[in-house]
């Protein structure tokens, strides 16, 4: 007897059949594959279980009971099960995100490698001359400040002026009654040239070079108007010694040949292949200045 068209249509539809025939063809795939598989051993080395602890111990600060042991060594018997029936499968097969993991640990591993040498002190200095602006250090300013707000003056300049002419000579609490209101901190100690342009302003610091010591000087110029400013101390960029800052000079070295490294196992990569590009119509223009960058 022959089934109506409508009742073979709603059958193709019923999801039970997708899951059977799903099923049925990862078996077929499984065992195409797996002609071995009886015979296929796991083994749970002392090696391994020591990890396994370990690991616990790191995240839990203690050692893993008989019952959290044998829970971790189950749990790595079905990853290690999982992950071989996955490859028998070809699971691991054009996924891109295996792919790129498998590139990261590659680069990790080559990183490590890199890490494990030891520079010399002769190669450091050298480093550290080359450079230098990696490691030089901001000038370095101690200062109290009076500010003049050019939106409550007519002729801020002439006020900075009297301001400046009341003050020479005066080192005393009543300094603070001078200028106007502001949000801006009365003064800054050790502020670096950065710290001190990223409150003032860019350039700000600039404006310290040849000024004196010890007395009020200005009128100087921020984002924000005019300053009368009092240099308490001064210390000059400079480029620290080897010794003070060796740690921060291995480290940046360090990355350095872990990049070079990386771009030269890059291009030594990709001469064991033949790369050939098949643009699409819509890009010939990208595949004409792709050959013409080379």
């Amino acid at each position: 007897m022959r089934l109506p068209i409508h009742v073979i249509r709603q059958i193709l539809k019923e999801p039970l059949l997708h899951f059977l025939l799903l099923g049925s063809l990862l078996f077929v795939l499984y065992s195409l594959k797996n002609d071995a598989a009886e015979s296929s051993t796991l083994v749970v080395s002392k090696e391994k279980i020591v990890q396994l602890e370990t690991l616990f111990e790191s995240t839990w600060k203690r050692k893993p009971d008989e019952t959290q042991l044998k829970s971790l060594i189950d749990n790595y018997v079905l990853d290690e099960i999982y992950y071989r029936e996955a490859l028998m499968l070809g699971l691991d097969q054009n996924d891109v995100i295996i792919k790129r993991r498998l590139k990261q640990k590659l680069e990790f591993i080559s990183a490590d490698m890199m890490s494990l040498l030891k520079p010399s002190d002769e190669q450091l200095s050298q480093y550290l001359h080359n450079h230098q602006d990696k490691f030089r250090q901001d000038a370095r300013f101690s200062f109290r400040q009076i500010y003049i707000n050019p939106d409550k003056h007519d002729d801020p300049q002439r006020v900075a002026s009297d301001l400046l002419a009341e003050l020479t000579g005066l080192q005393g609490p009543d300094e603070h009654l001078f200028g106007d209101t502001t949000m801006l901190p009365e003064g800054l100690t050790n502020s670096s040239s950065r710290n001190t342009d990223r409150l003032f302003g860019n350039g700000f610091s600039d404006q310290f070079d040849g000024q004196p010591m010890e007395q009020w000087v200005g009128p100087m110029f921020s984002s924000f108007g005019l300053h009368l400013i009092h240099l308490e101390s001064k210390q000059d960029a400079r480029l620290p010694e080897l010794d003070e800052i060796r740690g921060a000079v291995v480290s940046e070295w360090t990355y350095d040949k872990q990049q070079s490294n990386k771009r030269l196992m890059d291009d030594r990569f990709r001469k064991n292949y033949l790369i050939v590009i098949d643009w699409p119509e819509s890009l010939t223009g990208l595949e004409k200045q792709a050959a013409g960058s080379d």
